[in-house]
């Protein structure tokens, strides 16, 4: 079941349980194998049995979308999944399987364009809850070390400050961060898991609680339903846009997703970075209460839905 996800115990985790599977089988003649999986990237063992399957004499390959497979599922939720996040659905419901690697916003750029509408910094309100993050470099290179503040509004989740330094002095970092902080009544900053260290050490001489934040793929896949849904405001800003335009994301090994930016001069990904991870910690803000435009679906209600089928 779900052959596609195998990564608990490795890259290869499909191929060794089923090369320990297939000798037992010779003790059942007749016996089948049967392989049922939600689609993942175009690799792996469901990939590769996949892709070959309808031209092996004696294997049944199907492939199917949810409704086909599962007719009690409501069109009208699967509609709404696609409009919230289209690769994902395709997957999920269409049974497509994905490409090993693409542009993560490729599929919306229009929809991301039209999300920075801000200039500049956004005065802090009282009336409202605020949250930061930041993208560390080792301030050499390309990299640079970038900083954003965000909030939840009654409808929209915004960027409020962005930063980049590219200087080396670390002390006039910290310091405009601090500064910026105690502005907006922010006592806590959540980082790279990677920043351990002399980053983590440094923000907390300056007063602040520090987390690290969670992965790259899940930020992102916050943030790119919040432009999907039109509910993420962003400021103008030139690195980010380019950050966030440039994008990639591919699967693993183990079919699990990862983001990544090039690391060139338009390409570095530290603002956008920064960006998202404080977009998703402001959008997670349950003290601001909201319409959610998918409320009108139970999502708890569909799950365990099959969508490829393959037996041999």
């Amino acid at each position: 079941d779900e052959l596609a996800h195998y990564r608990v115990e490795g890259p290869k985790a499909d191929e060794t349980i089923f090369n320990a599977l297939r000798p037992r089988q010779a003790q059942f003649p007749g016996a089948k194998c049967l392989k049922i999986s939600t689609p993942a990237a175009k690799q792996g063992l469901l990939w590769q049995d996949f892709s070959q399957g309808f031209k092996i004499p004696g294997r049944l390959t199907i492939q199917a979308p949810t409704r086909l497979m599962n007719p009690q599922i409501p069109q009208v939720f699967i509609d709404k999944e696609y409009k919230r996040d289209p690769e994902n659905a395709a997957r999920e419901f269409g049974a497509e399987f994905a490409e090993t690697v693409s542009g993560f916003f490729a599929t919306c750029v229009d929809k991301l364009n039209a999300c920075f509408e801000l200039d500049g910094d956004v005065p802090f309100n009282k009336d409202q809850r605020y949250y930061a993050s930041i993208d560390q470099s080792g301030l050499s290179g390309n990299d640079r070390f970038a900083f954003a503040i965000a909030h939840r509004g009654l409808r929209r989740t915004q960027a409020d400050v962005v930063r980049e330094w590219d200087t080396i002095e670390v002390d006039l970092i910290l310091e405009e961060i601090k500064q910026l902080c105690a502005i907006y009544g922010i006592r806590k900053v959540w980082i790279d898991k990677y920043a351990g260290g002399w980053v983590k050490s440094a923000l907390e001489k300056i007063g602040l609680e520090v987390e690290y934040r969670e992965r790259l793929a899940v930020i992102y896949t916050n943030g790119k339903t919040l432009v999907l849904t039109g509910n993420l405001l962003l400021p103008d800003y030139p690195s980010l846009r380019n950050g966030l335009m440039s994008t990639g994301a591919w699967y693993g090994k183990s079919n699990t997703l990862s983001i990544g930016h090039e690391r060139n001069l338009e390409g570095h990904g530290d603002a956008a970075n920064a960006v998202m991870a404080a977009v998703y910690y402001a959008s997670q803000d349950l003290t601001v209460h909201d319409m959610d435009p998918w409320d009108e679906v139970d999502e708890d209600e569909y799950v365990g839905v099959t969508d490829l089928l393959a037996v041999h």
